[in-house]
């Protein structure tokens, strides 16, 4: 039975360039590979894949799905943690009335889109107060500290287009805390786990809703309690950027 080729949909040889997903064959012309290329996915003991336009688009498709799971999987981690938040509020609401119903849900999402807007921030505490005259001058003041601090950290953070500002009103008596826009929460992940390496004072924190806050103020008080029963094997982590009360002996690494 002649084969003809993916692209073109003309005659070609059995010896030509083979998708390794679908197995259909195309002109060496049709395949889109240089002459190099070519030669790397002719051999036999090869160790490099070749897919046709349609399979590498199906592999994009697949890659974006994976990355689309892992987003739903965190967002109803987020929705049981919220849900968990608002529970006092709902058993106070009827059932039978939708309108209440519909402020929950919308309570939840507000919510969801607040630490959604937070999550490339981070909150560095200490830092003290610019002497600069100006409020230009103190706040770029402030970018250079906060760029030396972040350089301490790691020096695989971008730093270029990092933005910051102090939160609340000036007062003599205590450093207003700076909040920083990283570049990604990539970055975030990183300053959060390697903030040990600040020695001098400086506590950085992630950019948590008030909800977030109230919740793992409560959660602490939860483990306090349990540790003065007696048990002192438990602690709190970050799974899935949620805070857990976990056995201590546990090898979770910490996102937050």
């Amino acid at each position: 039975m002649p084969i003809n080729c993916a692209k073109c949909k003309k005659f070609v040889s059995d010896k030509e360039v083979q998708c390794d997903l679908c197995k259909c064959f195309l002109h060496s012309t049709c395949s889109g590979l240089s002459a190099t290329e070519l030669q790397c996915v002719k051999l036999k003991d090869r160790r490099i894949n070749f897919y046709c336009d349609t399979c590498s688009d199906m592999k994009s498709c697949l890659a974006k799905v994976n990355e689309m799971e892992t987003t739903i999987k965190r967002l109803e981690d987020e929705i049981i943690n919220l849900k968990s938040h608002i529970s006092d509020k709902a058993e106070k609401i009827s059932t039978n009335d939708s309108n209440n119903e519909g402020l929950v849900y919308n309570s939840i999402v507000t919510e969801i889109l607040d630490r959604q807007r937070r999550e490339n921030n981070v909150i560095f505490f200490n830092i003290k107060e610019s002497n600069k005259t100006t409020s230009q001058e103190q706040s770029q003041d402030d970018f250079e500290t906060v760029k030396n601090y972040l350089s301490q950290v790691s020096t695989d953070i971008e730093t270029s287009s990092v933005k910051c500002v102090r939160l609340g009103k000036f007062s003599n008596s205590k450093n207003r805390p700076i909040k920083v826009e990283l570049k990604c929460n990539s970055d975030v992940m990183l300053v959060l786990r390697n903030k040990k390496k600040l020695t001098d004072g400086v506590n950085i924190q992630s950019d948590s809703t008030p909800m977030q806050r109230d919740y793992l103020k409560k959660l602490r008080e939860k483990l306090s309690a349990i540790q003065e029963s007696g048990d002192t094997g438990k602690t709190i982590r970050f799974i899935n950027k949620v805070p857990k009360i976990v056995d201590v002996s546990k090898n979770i690494r910490k996102d937050k």
